[in-house]
């Protein structure tokens, strides 16, 4: 069976174009994954809460059988995990790291209250935006989420007390990440700058209806040299460019809150 960094690696390279993955039928995909295929409801309840980025499948939330499967996410992620976790320890690590970049605040608790000593490792994670974040440890990954879970603070104050020189080790990795926090904030207002999301807008908005039609059907001339392709394809590329996942080495402020309070100011 594929680690969990495995399974990350092969989502993501099912994300982009001209691989292997890209194109691979999604049966065949859900068999290297582990062969859970959505079959039963059995099987939906262990595939569909895999702990992973992204994966591709199309069920209706609504279900109430979907429902149901969501409800028993958590018994089988354990399932799933427990022999991978058995056979690669550090594997440890990187599930606190996911539980605490995807917000999942009991299992965070249950990891921290159980090993303290994971404060002090370090490890890799894909955040919910599709970045990764390498060599980051659990209390720098909540502190460059910004304030977004604020309910996690409480847990890192008294799990830092049951290690050695535990508020030391708090502060250090606090004045790592302190220069990036005090830059977010001015006068209760975010300083980071957005980006410039109307150039896009202005493109689609004077492009045919015809190109808009086939870039919503997904034809974006990816044959064609960019400079070749529609302008509404190039523009497009550009964007994924500008938003494409990022490698993280060195600590800074994982999302730009101001791009999205950008994005809220413009659908309204």
């Amino acid at each position: 069976m594929p680690t969990s960094d495995q399974l990350m690696t092969l989502l993501m390279m099912r994300k982009r174009k001209g691989n292997v993955f890209s194109g691979m039928p999604r049966p065949i995909l859900l068999q290297l994954i582990g062969g859970y295929y959505r079959s039963s409801l059995e099987e939906l309840k262990t595939f569909a809460c895999l702990p992973i980025y992204n994966i591709p499948y199309d069920i209706d939330e609504n279900d109430p059988k979907v429902q149901e499967a969501i409800k028993q996410n958590e018994i089988a992620v354990q399932n799933i995990l427990k022999p991978i976790l058995k056979e690669h320890p550090a594997s440890e690590i990187s599930l606190l790291l996911h539980y605490i970049a995807f917000g999942n605040t009991a299992k965070v608790r249950e990891m921290l209250d159980k090993n303290p000593e994971l404060l002090v490792k370090t490890g890799d994670v894909m955040l919910p935006s599709g970045d990764t974040v390498l060599c980051v440890a659990p209390y720098e990954c909540l502190l460059g989420a910004g304030d977004h879970y604020q309910d996690m603070h409480d847990i890192f104050n008294e799990a830092f007390k049951n290690i050695k020189d535990g508020e030391a080790e708090k502060t250090r990795q606090y004045e790592r990440y302190k220069p990036y926090i005090e830059k977010i904030y001015q006068n209760g207002k975010f300083k980071q700058k957005a980006y410039d999301f109307q150039g896009i807008i202005d493109v689609i908005k004077e492009r045919p209806l015809e190109e808009i039609k086939k870039a919503l059907n997904k034809q974006f001339e990816l044959d064609k040299p960019l400079e070749e392709r529609s302008k509404l394809n190039q523009a497009l590329a550009k964007f994924r460019q500008d938003f494409a996942p990022r490698i993280i080495k060195s600590p800074c402020m994982h999302f730009n809150y101001n791009n999205l309070f950008t994005i809220l100011v413009i659908r309204s």
